[in-house]
């Protein structure tokens, strides 16, 4: 009985530290989850749990579609040796089935509040190497792996739930829990700001205005806030935003030309697709010159998650993509209307389908599906939601 006890309370700390190391180091996270996946194994109730949830989950069938789609994909891959690196990706999946453990809800607070701080850390770290290099779009927040699209990706996400457990918080306010929460969400909306990812600051609009769609007093701050943040930012930040509307921005027509590029990979591969990895030469071959007479040749993705999964994986794999994400948004409804144990777990669900908005509305400018923080942030999130939604007894 002992050594369960410490086998579920090591689950539970291991699927923390993955929460807390994500923003930080992706080894540390993987490593953490790897451990995790280990000791799950070896623990018959949670090991039983686990086969339960992919027994009879409604969200099983998306899931193990997804994987089946997958392998297809590096089987009629045109370079299987590189695409089928790419399935190390599937192995987050145990993600779901940790956080569904009971022993994870119970301990759901202080892990989402180990998420939040880490990520409020890693902002300001951002913040502060920012304005020491000078700021503007140069020096972008890149976070500690250096990746400025990647660390965008997580701030996005992080800020809204950090909005949704604030909104949570105020119908109870503690002046601590408060503090954190407001201090917190200020950091991360800064480095994300400071990112200068538009897909990311769109995505983030998308979802908040999703989180306050039944608050018109909050709204109203936000775009009270917003306003203040465009007059008053840099104008780098106010060149970044113009140049979103601008259709003959650099940025903005590689953007269209890839998109058309990409449109027509599929339609010569609709059923299989190019594979998990999409070929250079195969990129190379859609090199286009602007008006300006600049040659441009399409990065090694499609600069939009939908069509990438398209042309990676054909339209059978974008409609399995589609019919997992509805599948998460029915895990959020259900999760909704479980009973819910304290004002943690309310900001989370509450949250969770705003953070889905983000990502999907984030996704039509980049491959954050494909980008392993994000998508392991992401299922983090649904592993915390399964836990409230299955509801077992702790």
């Amino acid at each position: 009985m002992g050594a369960s006890r410490f086998a579920l309370a090591a689950l539970a700390v291991l699927f923390g530290l993955f929460g807390f190391f994500t923003p930080l180091s992706i080894a540390g996270a993987h490593t953490s989850l790897a451990l995790a996946v280990v000791l799950l194994l070896l623990h018959p109730e949670s090991r039983s749990r686990t086969v339960d949830f992919f027994r009879s989950h409604p969200l099983s069938a998306p899931l193990i579609a997804w994987c089946l789609v997958s392998i297809l994909a590096v089987v009629f891959a045109m370079d299987r040796g590189e695409s089928v690196v790419k399935l190390k990706k599937l192995a987050l999946i145990p993600l779901l089935p940790l956080g569904a453990l009971p022993v994870v809800r119970k301990s759901l607070r202080p892990i989402l509040g180990v998420l939040i701080a880490s990520t409020a850390i890693i902002a300001a770290w951002g913040l502060i190497a920012h304005f020491r290099a000078g700021g503007g779009l140069e020096e972008r927040v890149r976070g500690i792996s250096g990746h400025y699209m990647t660390i965008a990706g997580i701030l996005m996400v992080v800020s809204i739930v950090i909005l949704g457990e604030l909104l949570a918080a105020l119908k109870d306010p503690h002046p601590r829990r408060i503090l954190f929460l407001s201090g917190s969400g200020l950091l991360t909306v800064a480095a994300l700001l400071g990112t200068y990812t538009r897909g990311s600051w769109i995505g983030f609009a998308f979802g908040t205005l999703f989180l306050l769609r039944k608050r018109r007093l909050a709204l109203g701050l936000l775009a009270v806030g917003a306003v203040l943040v465009y007059a008053l930012g840099p104008p780098s930040g106010r060149d970044r935003f113009h140049s979103m509307f601008d259709p003959s921005h650099t940025h903005n027509v590689e953007r269209i030309e890839t998109w058309k590029y990409g449109a027509r990979l599929v339609l010569q591969r609709p059923l299989t697709g190019a594979g998990l990895v999409i070929p250079r030469h195969l990129m190379e071959e859609g090199t286009f010159v602007t008006d300006a007479g600049v040659t441009l040749v399409p990065h090694s993705h499609m600069h939009m998650a939908y069509l990438q999964i398209a042309v990676a994986m054909g339209i059978p794999g974008l409609a399995v993509f589609l019919w997992l994400v509805i599948g998460l948004f029915r895990l959020g409804r259900r999760a909704a209307r479980a009973p819910l144990r304290n004002l943690w777990e309310e900001g989370l669900v509450g949250a969770f389908p705003a953070a889905l908005v983000a990502l999907l509305v984030n996704g039509l400018f980049e491959w954050n599906f494909g980008d392993s923080e994000v998508l392991g942030l992401l299922y983090f999130l649904v592993g915390g939601v399964l836990g409230i939604e299955r509801g077992s007894e702790v």
